[in-house]
């Protein structure tokens, strides 16, 4: 049995048993020999002797030691501090010099190669001390940096300093020797070279390939080699543990290897990528200078596509086949994938986040500022190059650039320009300035191109016809609202209103998205600032009175939110805060108060006490009267709301002097310096006309007449306009009274009420009291739905009426209070007995038989 399984003959036992005996080492040797190659010739192991056998030595894994690994991690800290250096990035640089520090005290503590260590961190100290030095001593540095870099800058020079004072003398002398003459003693250089020994090890595949394109001579790069590192790159974004800001740079570095424009404009393309990547997420905006830098890589873009026509960008179809390496070389016309108009409205959409975000107070935001105007030439330059190519790209842009320019006046605009072309030419002349790298990035693609030459408002019509002729309804819409504003901004309230009302906006506004709506307001905000200018106080009443009356008026203009009526979710803050306006736009919340204040005390305070009424009942000035009267304790007038309630108890006590001087001394006309005399000058002459028809109303049953020249006199009017004002108000049966002409004096009839007309007057105000508190109530209850019109009203109702969900029924309710023009309210006994309400085609209830009817002015009917 024992030669079928050693390979023996069939002889005898004792051969066998003597062979085994005999030879029992040879025997294991034989065993063990068989065994192995049985093993290697069946089984698994047969398959896998090729791979194990052709295996190269570049797969083996690599393996470090701590030390190593801890040297290794301090050199990382070091090339990071030197890029922070020369970008002079001072708030990251004090980040990376703590992390090293703490490195290097772990290194220390552990015993991992001290001296090298030691010397690493010493010359690193004493180049980063002599840098701060040669910062501080130029002239223009200091004011050149935010309050936030200056500090940065200060505690890092502190920190440098106390680190320095820890390291012996010798070895702070040692490593300034070496950075003046790059020599090191015997020592250092015997260390060195033992360190670098130990440091020789293999590397991966992958880190050799890098390391290979990375530090080569840039002669010896090839277009293969770009070619297959962006592949990398590519397949590497989006990857966790990837640094953002390493593969920027890499890519920066690659596009100085470029073999072509082609390649070229490729690296770019994922360069930008890339910067936009560094944002984490939508509630932060872009690095101011890493957005300079990536408006500089668009705008280098936009230069070599016009100088290589071979090269051409496609965003939406598809691209044709690619052409080999040495025809691209060639300059054999290529496709790439990429947008320039996507990437100018991601900037744009970046310089409005970070408007949002800065503080409007500090300097950051004057400087963020000054990028608008290479802001506009991009969006000029890119939706030139769209021109005759995509006309939808060019009214998106269009738009883009329109509502960076409808809300400018003429002289800020030119200011913009001068600005930036002064920039230009200092960047173009000035080659021995050495910015930062952000800038000196921006500057130096920002001298190819130009300011636009076209005055402001040409720009903004020319933009507006053509969006007018290539843009969809939502962007026709916006380019109008934007003309609209801009004419309005501009004084010329005529073009404005016929505009707006030609365009019959108001009627289908409320179906548009949010953003439009509050275009809408600021633009209808604006019509009632330059109706006001313009002296034309009924037509500003009416643009303004909705918008005040709401008491909303921050947030329909979002320039802020107010106390929200009901509980909003966290997404729907961060979409409100969103949807702010950046504060340089934002329309002065105290000025329009005081117009909409101001003009309805011109307008309704005489409306109070006449008898014949030509207008609705003033219920909203009357609240906010009302307001100011129940307060306990009155002190001297603070802000512009409680200086013109007090002008108008002046007024109803015939004190014009008084009230025209707290009505005309307001600063927040200074807001207006172009026509502030005119128009306080126009309040004037406006307050005295009402000051005496005030004067006719309130005291006529205590005079029998009253003398022109004793009229004129109390509020420094002429003769002429007494008697002309007089007699309208006789004409019009506001005063029950007669003219003398020869006697320049009027006559005033006394009237003697009944006890059952004073009795009626009484009862229909405290009615008029009680349906205002029901209605409010019945908003608060069960919404706005339940209130219905009078039936000669139906034609008017049924235009404005509209179905409105709970959380808009005190907007509605308020606004179809303000848009009443009719001369009876109906309020609706809601019965008890019925248990379902039926409602109308328009979402209303239905209207009863029997309803109470309440006048709303004397002479009404009462059923």
């Amino acid at each position: 049995m024992a030669s079928k399984f050693w390979g023996g003959s069939d002889g005898s036992s004792e051969e066998s048993t003597d062979y085994s005996s005999d030879d029992s080492t040879s025997t294991s040797s034989s065993s063990s020999s068989y065994s192995s190659s049985s093993d290697s010739d069946h089984g698994p192991s047969k398959y896998l002797q090729d791979d194990s056998s052709d295996s190269s030595e570049d797969e083996r894994r690599i393996i470090r030691s701590t030390k190593e690994k801890q040297y290794e991690t301090l050199k990382q800290c070091t090339l990071g501090i030197r890029r922070a250096t020369t970008a002079r990035d001072w708030p990251s640089l004090l980040g990376l010099l703590d992390g090293f520090h703490k490195q290097f005290l772990k290194s220390t503590q552990s015993s991992t190669r001290t001296g090298s260590s030691l010397k690493l961190f010493a010359r690193t100290l004493v180049s980063l001390a002599a840098e701060l030095d040669i910062c501080s001593q130029e002239p223009e540095f200091k004011k050149q940096m935010s309050t936030s870099q200056a500090k940065a800058f200060n505690s890092l020079n502190q920190r440098v300093k106390k680190h320095i004072r820890a390291i012996e003398p010798a070895d702070v002398a040692a490593a300034e020797l070496f950075l003046k003459t790059g020599e090191a003693s015997d020592s250092d250089t015997t260390s060195e070279t033992i360190d670098d020994t130990k440091e020789k090890i293999p590397l991966d595949p992958a880190e050799k390939s890098m390391q290979d394109i990375m530090n080569i001579p840039k002669e010896d790069v090839t277009f293969e080699m770009i070619d297959s590192k962006l592949k990398d790159i590519a397949m590497s974004r989006g990857k966790k543990g990837v640094d953002r800001t390493r593969v920027v740079e890499q890519l920066r570095y690659i596009s100085t290897l470029s073999k072509c424009p082609a390649q070229e404009v490729e690296v770019l393309l994922h360069i930008i990528s890339a910067q936009f990547d560094l944002t984490g997420s939508m509630s932060t905006f872009m690095p101011v200078p890493v957005w300079r830098s990536c408006l500089s890589n668009v705008l280098s873009i936009l230069q070599l596509l016009k100088s290589n026509s071979h090269i051409s960008l496609v965003d939406e179809e598809e691209i044709a086949i690619r052409p080999s390496n040495d025809e691209i070389i060639a300059g054999a016309n290529i496709q790439l994938r990429g947008s320039l108009c996507a990437f100018t409205e991601r900037l744009d959409d970046e310089y409005t986040k970070s408007l949002q975000c800065i503080d409007a107070h500090t300097k950051d935001y004057v400087n963020r500022l000054q990028d608008e105007g290479m802001l506009l030439i991009l969006l000029s330059q890119i939706t030139e190059f769209y021109r005759n190519k995509n006309t939808k790209h060019v009214a998106s842009l269009s738009l883009r650039l329109l509502e960076k320019l409808y809300c400018k006046r003429c002289h800020s605009h030119e200011a913009l320009r001068k600005y930036t072309t002064s920039k230009i030419h200092c960047s173009a002349n000035n080659d021995t300035v050495e910015p930062s790298h952000q800038n000196s990035e921006v500057e130096m693609f920002a001298t190819s191109f130009e300011f636009p030459a076209e005055g402001l408002f040409t720009t903004i019509e020319m933009l507006a016809t053509y969006i007018y002729k290539h843009g969809d309804e939502r962007a026709k819409a916006r380019a109008l609202l934007c003309q609209i504003f801009s004419e309005a901004l501009r004084g010329d309230f005529k073009t404005a209103k016929d505009l707006l009302l030609m365009s019959h906006l108001q009627e289908v506004i409320q179906y548009m998205d949010i953003s439009t709506q509050i275009l809408f307001n600021r633009t209808v905000a604006q019509l009632g600032i330059c109706a006001f200018e313009r002296g034309n106080f009924v037509e500003a009443f009416t643009y303004l009175s909705e918008l005040c009356a709401s008491g909303r008026a921050k947030e329909l203009l979002a320039q802020g939110s107010t106390q929200a009526r009901f509980e909003r979710s966290a997404e729907q803050e961060k979409l409100e805060r969103r949807r702010q306006i950046p504060h340089h736009l934002h329309i002065n919340i105290d000025l329009i108060e005081s117009i909409f204040l101001t003009c309805s005390m011109l307008l309704e305070v005489s409306d109070l006490f006449c008898t014949r009424k030509t207008r609705p009942f003033p219920r909203n000035f009357m609240r906010v009267i009302e307001n100011h009267r129940r307060q306990l304790f009155t002190g001297p007038p603070d802000g512009a709301r409680d200086t013109i309630m007090v002008a108008t108890q002046m007024l109803l006590t015939g004190n014009y002097h008084v009230a025209s001087q707290l009505v005309l001394n307001l600063s927040v006309w200074n807001s207006l310096p172009e026509s502030k005399e005119r128009i306080v000058r126009l309040i004037d002459e406006q307050l005295k006309i009402e000051a005496i028809r005030l004067y006719l109303h309130q005291f006529a049953e205590q005079y029998t007449s009253a003398s022109v020249s004793i009229l004129a006199e109390m509020v420094s009017m002429s003769e002429e306009k007494v008697r002309s004002i007089v007699n309208s108000m006789i004409a019009n049966e506001e005063v029950p009274a007669v003219f003398y002409d020869v006697a320049q004096s009027v006559s005033l009839s006394q009237v003697a009420h009944s006890r059952l007309q004073v009795a009626a007057n009484t009862f229909s105000e405290k009615v008029l009291v009680l349906l205002d508190a029901s209605e409010r109530a019945l908003d608060r209850h069960i919404g706005s739905k339940n209130i219905s019109y009078q039936e000669d009203d139906e034609p008017i109702a049924r235009s404005r009426r509209q179905v409105k969900n709970s959380a808009d029924a005190d907007e509605y309710q308020s606004r179809r209070s303000r848009s009443e023009r009719s001369r009876f309210f109906t309020f609706e006994v809601p019965d008890r007995g019925l248990k379902g309400k039926q409602r109308d085609s328009y979402g209303n209830f239905s209207r009863k038989k029997t309803s109470r009817e309440f006048a709303t002015r004397g002479g009404g009917k009462f059923t």
